[in-house]
């Protein structure tokens, strides 16, 4: 089923890498089918050379998302730009409620998390946890004491409670150039360059810690097709 898709913060660091790989990966997707959500006129003009749609879109504006979500009859949407607040997030499901009831089909809510809603140091049950486990279950026990958890477990109720499916994909740290049009570096790789040259130090990790997850884009981007 041919199926438009909508990536919000299609722009930044892993939004444009998703509609990277989208173009070059993935065929069977032609460019009509895919629409970029940016927040300015600049981002608008990189992102529109691959002949792709794009929006310069107020996610906060409830009534101008759900105008294009049917204008464009998106069934499909990639939330990158935000991870931690579901006012941005919710709105965006609404939109999908309101078009899976016009045009009567499937619509999907495909949220990007983070994996430091499962490190110890924000409150995450120290206990070891499989992919069998109940882990929706334990992130709803702890989900207040983490804004990341906290806007997880209302993406996942909210689009549950209006018909919409919800998958939450939830990066390590990701690293490396991204592949999109407009922002190709990662926030943390030169936030930890400035630090360390400021401090005219660099810092490692405690002891403890035996390894830090790493992916880069692409195989990021790659996992959001997985769906």
């Amino acid at each position: 089923m041919s199926r438009n898709i909508l990536v919000t913060g299609a722009a930044g660091y892993i939004g444009g890498s998703i509609v990277a790989d989208l173009l070059s990966k993935h065929p069977e997707i032609t460019k009509d089918q895919i629409v970029a959500a940016v927040r300015t006129d600049e981002q608008a003009k990189a992102l529109s050379t691959p002949g792709i749609n794009v929006l310069k879109l107020d996610l906060s504006d409830e009534q101008a998302v759900i105008n294009e979500i049917s204008s464009h009859k998106i069934s499909v949407m990639v939330h990158a730009a935000n991870s931690i607040s579901p006012g941005l997030a919710l709105p965006l499901i609404n939109a999908l409620a309101k078009q899976k009831e016009v045009a009567g089909k499937p619509t999907y809510f495909i949220h990007t998390s983070g994996l430091s809603a499962f490190y110890a140091n924000s409150g995450w049950s120290c206990r070891v946890n499989k992919d069998t486990d109940a882990v929706f279950e334990t992130e709803k026990e702890f989900a207040d004491s983490y804004p990341v958890r906290k806007t997880d477990v209302m993406v996942i109720e909210h689009a549950q409670a209006q018909g919409v499916t919800p998958f939450v994909v939830v990066p390590s740290i990701v690293y490396g150039r991204g592949t999109g049009a407009w922002n190709q570096l990662s926030v943390m790789r030169p936030g930890l360059t400035r630090a360390s040259l400021k401090l005219g130090k660099v810092y490692k990790f405690d002891e403890n810690i035996l390894f830090i997850s790493a992916t880069r884009p692409p195989c990021t981007a790659e996992s959001y097709m997985l769906f």
